[in-house]
């Protein structure tokens, strides 16, 4: 889910907007709510094509599709209105990724996984068939996955089967990759069968990662399911495999009844043994995945309740109008006239009613700050001579740690000490400093790093033994969940470094190499590539280096999967886009972007600048825009063909970008040193800038430090909520 757009509506019937679940050719589906808690998915259509002729008809046959559809595997309708200027219908929230996204980050799926989603599907479409529909559209991100089984959505080109007449041309060829013959040839008659050859597509696609039919062309698609045989992947077992062939057969009075598909998959799930739970089928990305999205449709309707709690004066003398954040800035009480006071934060957590605290440090004491009003909710004394890191928000507890290795996590709500602990460094080290880190998981594990070094004298190199320790502790109970990590090797130093968990391992990118550390629940092998930048997608991890080009390697073993010897350049950095299957690797020599599956090169691009000793490269991916800052230059390119959308240049070097477009709104936040500015990654528009001392640094400040439409500044021993358009629930 991203952030409301401004040009989005607040509301839409009667329920309240909270983000952006996704967009396409047709319209936006929102993440809505009812005004009694329920979540909802809002689909709106476009404008231009509402106004089109025939359109509000086709619109109004997907209603009633959805109203006859019913059943556990389907998205249940819960209110529509054809008629309105935009029509719009809301069905039941699915807390779950499409099937799509999920093979896309965390490869194909289990066996028992399969025949599980087989049987799910099957059920979904017994439903729509019983009720004399037709989805003639199933495909992967139609098919959301959630902790207890598919959801089938979309039923946009549903047909009713005694009213096919209503067909339009574009309708009738359905998705490529899993469209019937009969559909691709325009027939009439298309029916319950066209969703068995779909269906067997699907589950091809499920088990072995990729469609069964080959075609980068509509054309090519369709000559490939019209005169070939189809491409199994390979590895499929005995009894799949005759499945596939069975429903993927051209003649649909030759594919096996829905039923006899949901037989063989109750069957295969009969040999499994006693059921369990989808979600533990799933691979731990995966499972991931799903917590995610209810995380995150969770912390959506939490910012929507805190920012109903504060009512007006004016509603407290009847009309009860709820109250919006507005800006508000405090000041440590340790400060004195224009005495700098050093402060640490700020960082933001929810406690558990829903509302929201913003935690500071200053002059050894924290204070926690109602999100909202700015007014001090508690503060108490840290007892430490000083504060080398945090605080850090992991949920509902903030983590503070000190320079001599104690760390301690504390209750959002109150402050309350929940645990602490000391942790012991390599011999009587001198400390240097300590980082905390939090995890982008669902647990939001912290990764604490402390520094030191050896008190022996110095070499004739004048240089001394430096020591980095890692832990990885629940945030929850302040528990180890690995092994610590031990290091002395300047390869992997943590200087400046990103760390970062998934599918159970941790990794360390530091000093032109990446370390894959397992935890508590992993059984892979710790592993390590020279590396100069790196990201992970799912399972794939990919490392670049300057005169050895990308990798794509397997997570868990670190074995190279593909490998590319561009690009080249004297620095670099790499992002990947989920939603496109995309890793991108900008350089001081320009931008490739690879199929992160296969490696094949999808487009590459000129430098962004004349400078070839740029440091200090940052990109990201999001919404189908890879957005990247180097020294002064910041600019965006479009993910699919490599487009340029924007270039600009700042006056000095830009620091490091700040971007988290789930709690941002999706805006890219850009500091230069003098100010903080938030421009769109789509074009570059800047809507909103401040002076700011923000310091930005990834250890102290990611990702919580926006609320509702609040984004919170560090200044000279204070806080400011600073209004930024683009990041209010409401869109405004």
């Amino acid at each position: 889910m991203t952030g409301l757009r401004p040009e989005d509506p607040a509301t839409v019937g009667d329920f309240r907007l909270l983000g952006r679940l996704g967009a396409g050719g047709f319209g936006t589906v929102y993440l809505g709510l009812t005004a009694g808690g329920r979540r909802v998915a809002v689909k709106t259509v476009h404008r231009h094509i509402a106004d089109h002729d025939g359109f509000r008809a086709r619109f109004r046959r997907e209603v009633e599709a959805l109203r006859r559809a019913g059943g556990f595997f389907t998205a249940s309708l819960v209110d529509a209105d054809p008629a309105a200027p935009l029509p719009w219908l809301a069905t039941e929230y699915v807390a779950g990724p499409d099937l799509g996204t999920v093979v896309a980050r965390g490869g194909p799926l289990a066996p028992d996984a399969v025949w599980r989603l087989g049987a799910g599907l099957c059920e979904a479409l017994a439903t729509l068939h019983g009720a004399g529909l037709v989805h003639r559209d199933l495909k992967p991100s139609n098919v959301l996955l959630a902790e207890d089984g598919p959801r089938v959505i979309d039923f946009g080109i549903a047909s009713l089967a005694d009213a096919t007449r209503l067909t339009v041309t574009h309708e009738a060829a359905g998705t490529p990759g899993y469209a019937a013959p009969e559909q691709l040839r325009g027939m009439r008659d298309v029916g319950p069968a066209a969703d068995v050859f779909a269906l067997t597509c699907l589950l091809v696609y499920a088990a072995g990662g990729r469609s069964p039919f080959r075609g980068g062309t509509l054309v090519e698609y369709i000559a490939h399911v019209l005169h070939e045989p189809p491409d199994l992947p390979d590895g499929l077992d005995a009894s799949f495999a005759a499945l596939a062939e069975a429903g993927l057969a051209l003649d649909p009075a030759a594919r096996p009844a829905l039923s006899d598909l949901a037989a063989l998959c109750a069957e295969r799930i009969g040999r499994a043994g006693p059921p369990r739970p989808f979600a533990g089928l799933l691979a731990p990305a995966v499972r991931d995945l799903l917590a995610g999205a209810e995380s995150q449709a969770a912390t959506a309707v939490a910012s929507v309740a805190v920012a109903s709690v504060a009512v007006a004066s004016a509603g407290q003398k009847g009309n009860g109008a709820a109250v919006r954040p507005r800006p508000w800035e405090w000041t440590a009480p340790e400060r004195a006239g224009t005495e700098w006071v050093p402060l640490r934060g700020p960082a933001l957590a929810y406690t558990g009613d829903g509302t929201g605290v913003v935690c500071v440090a200053a002059g050894g004491r924290l204070y926690g700050l109602d999100a909202v009003a700015g007014t001090v909710r508690w503060s108490l004394p840290t007892g430490w001579r000083s504060l080398a890191a945090g605080p850090v928000a992991a949920g509902d507890v903030f983590v503070v740690a000190d320079a001599d290795g104690r760390i301690s996590g504390h209750r959002a709500a109150d402050g309350a000490c929940r645990w602490s602990r000391q942790e012991k460094g390599e011999g009587s080290g001198v400390p240097l400093g300590a980082r905390l880190f939090v995890t982008d998981t669902p647990r939001h594990w912290v990764a604490l790093r402390h520094t030191l070094r050896d008190p022996a004298p110095e070499t004739p190199d004048h240089s001394v033994p430096t020591w980095e320790h890692l832990y990885l502790l629940d945030p929850a109970t302040g528990e180890p969940v690995m092994t610590p990590r031990l290091s002395n090797d300047p390869g992997t130093a943590l200087w400046g470094t990103t760390v970062w968990a998934a599918h159970h391992r941790l990794f360390v990118q530091g000093y032109r190499c990446l370390e894959a550390v397992g935890l508590a629940t992993d059984t892979g092998t710790w592993w390590r590539e020279r590396a100069e930048a790196s990201a992970s997608l799912g399972e794939r991890v990919f490392t670049w280096r300057p005169h050895w080009g990308l990798a794509c390697r397997d997570g868990v073993t670190g074995t190279v999967l593909w490998r590319s010897r561009r690009p080249r350049g004297a620095n670099g950095a790499v992002s990947v886009d989920p939603d496109r299957d995309v890793v991108a690797v900008v350089t001081t020599k320009g931008t490739w972007a690879f199929a992160a599956r296969t490696g094949r090169l999808l487009w590459s691009a000129p430098a962004y600048g004349d400078r070839d000793t740029l440091s200090h490269t940052y990109t990201g991916a999001v919404d189908g825009v890879l957005w990247a800052v180097a020294g002064g230059v910041a600019f965006a390119r479009d993910t699919a063909r490599g487009e340029l959308l924007w270039r600009a240049e700042a006056g000095r070097s830009v620091g490091t970008p700040q971007f988290a477009p789930e709690r941002h709104g999706g805006l890219l936040f850009l500091y230069d040193g003098l100010r903080l500015r938030a421009v769109r990654p789509a074009d570059g528009h800047e809507v909103w800038s401040a002076e700011s001392v923000h310091e930005p640094a990834a250890c102290d400040t990611q990702p919580h430090w926006t609320y509702g439409d609040l984004l919170y500044l560090r200044g000279p021993g204070g806080v400011r909520a600073c209004h930024v358009p683009g990041l209010s629930p409401d869109g405004s």
